[in-house]
């Protein structure tokens, strides 16, 4: 696919890696839709004649029974790039001090519903819309280097696991259609959210294990998902942006 003829809907794109894919896609000529329940972030996203800002909570029913639709009626969509996530650190059980610890039922939920129940119904309603507009598209789902487990990471990890078998399957149902799904999978990124949840001691450790020495770059990232959407044969497969951390 040519960038440039392409309409992107990016979901977590006020800030960090989707505000990169934002960026990245509008400099290659895309037309961009970027969605945040962080309308404050939003607005900080230098104005552009091709960028629509939608400030909305994924998780409320009326994104996908009024919001979703207008933007069906405005534009004929295909890319979509399901970013939006929650990091988020417990191991199952732990014990210290104060006794036991254990994650929490709402916890688990949390996380499930908005790194996995979120992207499928994004897709679900987005693939609708471009068989019904006969739109040749693909659908990029952000997964992470913690699908392959990740210790202290129990929810993170299932739902990112959860993501790459989805995305392997509707890659499978989809093609009929022209419609691509395809993963990325970033490693330990360059960003506030990554320092704001991870100790330096932690990070120091993981860059030490890095063949490169260093923490991701966001753009880094954001042309990793220009090559998925170039790339018209890339299909059902996981693209790993980690520095080689998981050789």
């Amino acid at each position: 696919m040519n960038i440039a003829n392409t309409v992107a809907l990016i979901t977590g794109a006020g800030k960090g890696l989707g505000r990169s894919v934002v960026e990245t896609l509008l400099e290659k000529g895309a037309t961009v839709i970027a969605v945040d329940y962080d309308e404050a972030a939003l607005k900080e996203i230098p104005p552009h004649e091709k960028l629509t800002i939608v400030a909305a909570d994924l998780l409320k029913d009326e994104f996908f029974s009024e919001t979703l639709p207008g933007l069906f009626k405005q534009f004929k969509i295909n890319v979509l790039v399901n970013n939006a996530g929650i990091l988020h650190n417990k191991p199952l059980v732990s014990f210290g001090k104060a006794g036991f610890s254990k994650i929490s039922n709402e916890e688990w939920d949390l996380v499930l519903n908005i790194n996995l129940k979120v992207p499928m119904m994004m897709a679900r309603e987005v693939v609708e819309h471009m068989i019904k507009t006969r739109a040749k598209g693909v659908i990029i789902n952000i997964s992470s280097i913690s699908a392959q487990g990740n210790l202290g990471q129990s929810a993170y990890s299932a739902s990112k696991a959860g993501i790459e078998s989805f995305t392997k399957v509707i890659a499978k149902e989809l093609g009929a259609w022209g419609i691509r799904a395809a993963c990325l999978a970033p490693g330990y990124m360059d960003t506030v959210s990554t320092h704001a949840v991870m100790q330096e001691e932690t990070l120091n450790n993981i860059v030490k294990n890095v063949p490169l020495r260093r923490l991701g770059k966001t753009t880094e990232v954001a042309n990793g998902i220009c090559f998925i959407i170039e790339n018209d044969f890339f299909n059902g497969k996981v693209l790993a942006i980690d520095g080689g951390l998981t050789i």
